[in-house]
């Protein structure tokens, strides 16, 4: 994107699609939870409170990135680049932006590992049902 438009563009590309990453994280969060709820209600495993965990704090960190740090990250950007923005402001709201996408980034980071541990755990093989089938017992 450097090499199409200038610096300040480009940050402002970069924002916009991230406002759209946070909504499919979001959605991709809420299929998650469904799909955990669906095999413990109706194929009977069983739901482990550390992957039910997981996803909540997934989901925490999708809203906490998507709520907080991504328009904190928008208005500094536009604080740095601001036709209206002093010198002065501009080193100030570019220090607070590298500090701040450090902290998204940090994030992004958990969040990848604990999306790793999630599929990890999806794609294991199944615990045993909570129920016995009918053809298990002996009469």
């Amino acid at each position: 994107m450097l090499q199409i438009l200038p610096r300040s563009h480009a940050g402002a590309a970069a924002q916009v699609i991230l406002e759209r990453y946070f909504v499919l994280h979001y959605c991709c969060a809420g299929i998650a939870l469904a799909h955990l709820l669906a095999e413990w209600l109706y194929a009977g495993r069983p739901l482990r409170r550390w992957v039910l965990c997981l996803l909540l704090i997934l989901f925490a960190l999708s809203l906490s990135g998507g709520l907080g740090l991504q328009p904190r990250l928008k208005r500094l950007h536009l604080e740095i680049y601001g036709v209206r923005s002093t010198p002065q402001q501009s080193r100030q709201a570019a220090k607070s932006f590298r500090i701040w996408h450090a902290v998204a980034q940090t994030t992004n980071l958990f969040m990848t590992f604990g999306l790793l541990a999630y599929l990890i755990q999806v794609t294991s093989s199944p615990a045993s049902p909570r129920f016995l089938a009918a053809g298990k017992f002996r009469g």
